[in-house]
C-alpha cells in the first residue's frame, strides 16, 4: 500500500512565505501537512491551515536557527515549558492535529545525564497528561550535525517513551537521523514499530528528496506496509534546488 505522504511546511516550499506553503503542498499533491512551532502568530497559522490537514506540530523547541534543540532537560527553563505547554495544546486543538513532537534538548555539560534525562521525562509526562488523547512524540536526533542531542538512537528514544508510562506517548522516527547515526533503519523499524507513530523521511546522505542519497525507500515503503504501519510518512528535507523540482519521488 502506497504510504500516506504529508510536507513538513517549515522546511519545504520555503519559496513561498509561510502562510502560503499550505496551499502550495496541497496544490503539488501532499495530503497533509506539518510544521515546526511558528514564529507568526497563531491566529493567522490557523487560518492558513484551514481546510488543510495538520497531522503534526512540534513544540517549542527553544532557538532551532541558533541551533538549540529543546529544552527540557534545562531547569532554568521549566516554567517557560509549563507556560507554552497549554497555549500549544489549544492550538493543535483548533487546527485539529493529533500529534505533538517534543524535542529533548542538548545535553547540559554541568549537570549529570541521569539527570537530564530525569526531567526531560517529567516535562513530557506534564505534556502527554495536559495534551491527552493528542499524541507526544520523541524523537532521536543525531549527534553529528546537531550537537550532543539527549536522545540520538531509537533504542533510546523507546527507552524515553516507555519511562514517561503515558498512553499517548510513542516515537516520531526519522529515517535520516537514524541513518546519518549509523543505525540499520530497517532493523530499527522492525524492532520498534510498535512504539512509532510517525515517520519522517529525507535521503542520506545529505539530508535531500528521496533518491538523491543511497537509502532505499521503496524497500522501506514496503517494509512499513509489511509490519502494519498506518500512519504519516512526512517528508522533512533540504530540497537540493527548487521544491517543486524535488518532488519526483512523490508523483
Amino acid at each position: 500500500m502506497t504510504p500516506r505522504f504529508a510536507a513538513n511546511v517549515s522546511i519545504l516550499f520555503t519559496e513561498w512565505p509561510f502562510l502560503e506553503r499550505f496551499g502550495a503542498a496541497a496544490a503539488a499533491g501532499f495530503d497533509a501537512v506539518e510544521f515546526w512551532w511558528p514564529e507568526q502568530p497563531l491566529e493567522a497559522v490557523a487560518e492558513a491551515a484551514r481546510g488543510h490537514e495538520v497531522v503534526l506540530i512540534n513544540f517549542d523547541g527553544g532557538a532551532l536557527a541558533a541551533g538549540e534543540r529543546g529544552y527540557l532537560n534545562d531547569p532554568a527553563r521549566e516554567e517557560r515549558w509549563r507556560a507554552h505547554v497549554p497555549e500549544a495544546v489549544a492550538f493543535a486543538r483548533t487546527v485539529g492535529c493529533g500529534q505533538m513532537n517534543a524535542l529533548v534538548g542538548l545535553a547540559l555539560p554541568e549537570v549529570p545525564r541521569a539527570e537530564q534525562l530525569a526531567r526531560a521525562v517529567e516535562q513530557v509526562r506534564f505534556a502527554a497528561r495536559a495534551a491527552a488523547p493528542i499524541t507526544v512524540l520523541i524523537e532521536a536526533i543525531n549527534t553529528l550535525d546537531h550537537g550532543p542531542y539527549l536522545v540520538s538512537s531509537t533504542a533510546e528514544a523507546a527507552a524515553f517513551a516507555r519511562a514517561v508510562g503515558e498512553p499517548n506517548v510513542a516515537l516520531q522516527f526519522d529515517v535520516f537521523h537514524m541513518a546519518r547515526m549509523g543505525e540499520d533503519v530497517f532493523a530499527a523499524l522492525r524492532e520498534h514499530i510498535d512504539v512509532i507513530a510517525h515517520v519522517q523521511i529525507a535521503d542520506h546522505p545529505g539530508r535531500g528528496e528521496p533518491g538523491s542519497g543511497s537509502l532505499d525507500f521503496d524497500a522501506l515503503y514496503a517494509l512499513l506496509d509489511e509490519l502494519g504501519y498506518d500512519g504519516w510518512v512526512s517528508a522533512e528535507y533540504r530540497p537540493t534546488g527548487a521544491t517543486e523540482a524535488s518532488l519526483s519521488w512523490l508523483r
